[in-house]
């Protein structure tokens, strides 16, 4: 009898074992599958060994997990400032394309910020992608000396390039919601001596002879930006160097390279999208110039928004008129009279010389 209860026993004890094993396996199970990375946010290379003198490329990557789809990114990227620096960055290959922070450099915090959205949303590489098109931006990276600050190197240091609590995915779901989010930072070591690594980025300047792509403005205006002041939005890509920077100029489109209504000659302003109009009354012609790190550019003109004769009454009429001479129809009726005369002034002076010469007959 004690025999059969230590056995039933021992068969509660195995039951009950089992049943909290697959309790712990089923809860796990859950747990792990409602964990889900929508994305990665990479560094390329994690790795890479550099020295004095060096310049080199760091890419930023955006990859997605199968079935999620983001649009925008917020990018924060630091650096130690002492043995390394930050001397542009290159959007050229970037999938970002619309830009509510323009790449940027702040080399005494040491940091780089970006942020821009896919209006489309990006859902990851497609088969067969070889990594090339998931790129957010290329960040120029070079090596100073051996001494900087009074600090001098006396062996290998690591460089340590991460991203900042800034940086942000958000998931393509029209609500603005954060993606889950995996970064992967990288770590360098400087050496003493140069590594002799080629420069990747003179390279891609000294070949980039094509200008950026064709690109549009337009005039916004709301109540809560800027105070209700028009403003203009652009955005140029180029897919050798990046954009560069972009000038701006707004002039008299009756007297070009003027200040509309004005005396005083227009220039061109260093300035970035969106662009506040020094012109609140959009009579005047506006010209954008994107230029590319190698120096090629590209222009954009949008035609005054209230037209070219502004308020005069007498400018007007005096344009209505000189317009409509010069319109086709007017140039038509204009030739026919002009070869009508032309026609009767001739046939007119034959005439009169005929008549003369009966007169002198005997």
């Amino acid at each position: 009898m004690m025999f059969k209860k230590q056995a039933e026993t021992k068969r509660s004890l195995t039951g009950l074992i089992f049943l909290l094993r697959f309790l712990i396996l089923l809860t796990a199970y859950f747990l792990l599958s409602t964990v889900s990375y929508a994305a990665t946010l990479s560094i390329d290379p994690e790795t890479k060994t550099v020295g004095p003198g060096d310049t080199f490329v760091a890419t930023i990557r955006l990859d997605t997990a199968a079935d999620e789809c983001v649009n925008a990114v917020t990018a924060e990227i630091l650096y130690p400032t002492d043995w390394m620096n930050a001397s542009a960055v290159s959007k050229g290959e970037s999938l970002l394309s619309l830009w509510v922070d323009e790449p940027s450099v702040d080399r005494e915090q040491g940091r780089v910020f970006m942020s821009g959205g896919i209006p489309a949303g990006y859902c990851g590489r497609v088969q067969g992608d070889p990594g090339k098109t998931n790129v957010i931006a290329k960040i120029i990276f070079s090596i100073p000396g051996n001494m900087i600050g009074g600090k001098v190197a006396t062996g290998p240091i690591t460089l340590p390039i991460t991203f900042g609590p800034g940086t942000t995915v958000l998931e393509n779901d029209g609500f603005g919601t954060p993606a889950p989010l995996t970064l992967r930072d990288a770590s360098y070591i400087r050496e003493l001596n140069s590594q002799g690594l080629k420069n990747e980025w003179l390279d891609i300047v000294h070949t980039d002879n094509v200008q950026p792509d064709l690109f549009t403005i337009s005039v916004e205006q709301h109540e809560s930006t800027f105070e209700g002041k028009y403003f203009i939005v652009f955005s140029a890509t180029d897919k050798q160097s990046g954009i560069h920077h972009y000038e701006i100029m707004e002039d008299d489109p009756e007297n070009l390279g003027y200040i509309y209504g004005r005396k005083t000659k227009s220039s061109f302003i260093t300035g970035v999208s969106p662009y506040v109009l020094t012109d609140q009354l959009l009579k005047s012609r506006i010209t954008v110039r994107a230029f590319d790190h190698a120096g090629n550019t590209q222009e954009a003109v949008l035609a005054p928004k209230n037209g070219v004769l502004g308020s005069d009454p007498q400018k007007e009429t005096k344009m209505n008129i000189a317009g409509m001479l010069s319109s086709p129809l007017w140039l038509s009726i204009g030739g026919s009279l002009f070869v009508l005369l032309l026609g009767g002034g001739i046939w007119f002076a034959r005439r009169k010389k005929l008549q003369e010469n009966s007169n002198r007959e005997p």
